[in-house]
């Protein structure tokens, strides 16, 4: 990554933490003109977007970065391209999206609570409990101590009784791992609908 690249996404910081978010999406959407090939700079414009709920405006930035390859931090990158492509009612490519950033990091329980959830918009709602109990379980093994045998043994009925059918998706993860997904279409063909968060 070219230097000053680095010390303007740098600079980004101070003004986060102050609270100042116009400010961080001016510079970000600054910096994604600037360094147009860049999937970390276009990724940058994407967040601060999201941040301030320009949940459009981020999808379009985060599909630049996507189709760059995504900037390093990938596990966080998919999370927030896949929350964001549920909001703008685009379920079946944020549950794409998220069902690959669990499989790419199958321990991320924060990836697969918002898979979960991007599944429960779709109607899924056994496998976005049989989702949602896997995170929890992953997250905190002694949580459930008394009770991770029941739960682990209901889990696995839940992803059994959710076992896909012609149209409905694999669970992802170690248990039932998915199909890799598709690529998300182009966010020009998406079609508006009510946020889902």
């Amino acid at each position: 990554m070219p230097p000053s690249l680095d010390r303007a996404l740098a600079a980004l910081e101070p003004l986060r933490a102050a609270g100042d978010h116009a400010a961080v999406r001016r510079r970000a959407e600054a910096l994604a003109v600037r360094f147009p090939d860049d999937p970390r700079a276009v990724a940058a414009a994407a967040y601060a977007n999201d941040r301030l709920g320009r949940e459009r405006a981020a999808v379009d930035y985060y599909q630049r970065a996507f189709e760059l390859g995504g900037p390093p931090e990938r596990a966080g990158f998919l999370l927030g391209f896949g929350s964001t492509l549920r909001n703008v009612g685009r379920i079946d490519d944020a549950i794409a999206i998220l069902g690959q950033a669990v499989i790419e990091a199958p321990t991320d329980a924060a990836l697969r609570a918002f898979l979960a959830l991007a599944l429960g918009s779709a109607g899924h709602a056994t496998l976005a409990l049989a989702t949602m109990l896997e995170a929890g379980l992953l997250t905190s093994p002694t949580a459930f101590a008394p009770y991770r045998r029941a739960l682990t043994a209901y889990l696995g009925e839940l992803q059994t009784a959710a076992t896909p059918g012609p149209a409905t998706p694999a669970a992802p993860g170690p248990a039932a791992p998915a199909a890799r997904p598709r690529r998300p279409r182009s966010p020009r063909r998406a079609s508006p609908s009510r946020r889902s968060r």
